[in-house]
């Protein structure tokens, strides 16, 4: 199977649900032309109500979360403004969760952290880390997390809502690289890539916190769970497979 382009992996009436390979926006930057190698621009050529839905910015259609280029995994796409809005809704409620698959070599803690982490290596997981976060560095393209302990100045500058990840050992893999289950209710902007790094483990092919180097950066969008707009049952989607660098992960970890 080509795992280098968008599959859909579920398609009802109300939403898609779309595997993203890394290397692929998930939706344009602006309203400017993007050349039409977003996944969303991509997936709009066979669902073109995808396109003109109103929704979290006028540019981003029925997207109802992002994933950074560099991350492969699961999107969720809805078809129709009903759907958008209902599951948007739900996710504002707390009733998304997503699951990550994280790979790190562990390292250095790069400057800009609160002290101490939520968690080092050696200690017992699962760990819920939870912090606000500011924009960080040259172009504001990283973030950083902000604490308790965080200084009123540093607090200013950043938003206001709590976000958290609950950190899971998902044992290591052939190349003794250290694997995280993480998940996820609401997302911020790196999220899990900062959340880590903060900890000691930026994750592998991640140059902007630390990472190890890597072809790719080892964080998978493996899984997602909301509410059905038919049923209002939570359904769950699960990517069927695993990225080479994860291939002697312990079976039954994604299932």
């Amino acid at each position: 199977m080509d795992y280098t382009n968008p599959l859909i992996l579920q398609e009802s009436q109300d939403y898609l649900v779309v595997f993203k390979p890394a290397g692929i926006p998930t939706v344009p930057l602006h309203t400017a032309s993007s050349g039409g190698g977003t996944l969303l621009e991509l997936i709009g050529k066979d669902f073109p109500e995808t396109i003109g839905i109103q929704g979290m910015r006028p540019w981003e259609g029925g997207v109802l979360h992002r994933l950074d280029t560099a991350t492969s995994g699961l999107v969720l796409i809805a078809r129709s403004q009903v759907a958008f809005d209902y599951l948007q809704k739900s996710q504002s409620d707390g009733m998304f969760e997503k699951n990550y698959l994280a790979g790190s070599f562990g390292g250095t803690v790069i400057e800009g952290f609160p002290k101490p982490a939520p968690f080092q290596r050696g200690d017992r997981l699962p760990v819920l880390i939870s912090s606000r976060f500011r924009a960080y560095g040259p172009g504001r393209k990283a973030v950083r997390p902000l604490d308790e302990q965080s200084s009123r100045l540093l607090k200013a500058k950043g938003g206001i809502q709590l976000y958290q990840t609950l950190v899971r050992e998902a044992g290591s893999n052939r190349n003794a690289e250290s694997l995280f289950l993480c998940e996820l209710r609401a997302g911020f902007r790196h999220q899990v890539r900062c959340h880590l790094a903060w900890c000691g483990f930026p994750l592998t092919g991640d140059s902007l916190y630390g990472g190890a180097e890597a072809a790719e950066l080892h964080l998978f969008a493996f899984s997602l769970r909301f509410p059905d707009l038919e049923s209002a049952a939570m359904v769950e989607f699960q990517v069927p497979w695993r990225p080479a660098w994860a291939e002697s992960v312990t079976s039954g970890i994604i299932q």
